[in-house]
Order: structure tokens, then C-alpha cells, then sequence
């Protein structure tokens, strides 16, 4: 699974982007994140930005991943 993060701030340079999602240890990455689901059902994925600054963007989403069949 791929989500995109999408942040008012046009300018990244320097920040850092943290992602983590149920089951996955947190990951440094860009502004999208390829990962796979650990189990069926509810999973939930979180984003961080943290500009050189110290400005934050934080964001969350739910996905519902179906059973294999």
C-alpha cells in the first residue's frame, strides 16, 4: 500500500518526514510511503513533518485492508 502526504507548506527543504503504521517500526521517508498492511481489518498510518525551524505538520488516516481470498 502507497499513501501520499500532501502539506501546505510548498518549500521541504531540510525537514524531516516520519512516518509509522501499525505493526511497522516508525521510518524516515519523502512524501509518499510504500508499505504492507500487517493484518486485515482496521490499520491506521501516521505521518510527521518537522521543519529545520522546529514548525510540525502531523497527520493521520485510516485504511481498512479486506481479507485475502
Amino acid at each position: 500500500m502507497t499513501v501520499a502526504l500532501q502539506v501546505a507548506e510548498p518549500n521541504l527543504d531540510g525537514a524531516k518526514i516520519v512516518w509509522e503504521a501499525i505493526d511497522h517500526e516508525p521510518a524516515l521517508w519523502r512524501l509518499s510511503y510504500t508499505f504492507t498492511p500487517g493484518r486485515d481489518g482496521a490499520n491506521w498510518i501516521e505521518a510527521e513533518v518537522q521543519w529545520p525551524d522546529g514548525r510540525r505538520a502531523f497527520a493521520t488516516a485510516s485504511v481498512t485492508v479486506p481479507p485475502p481470498n
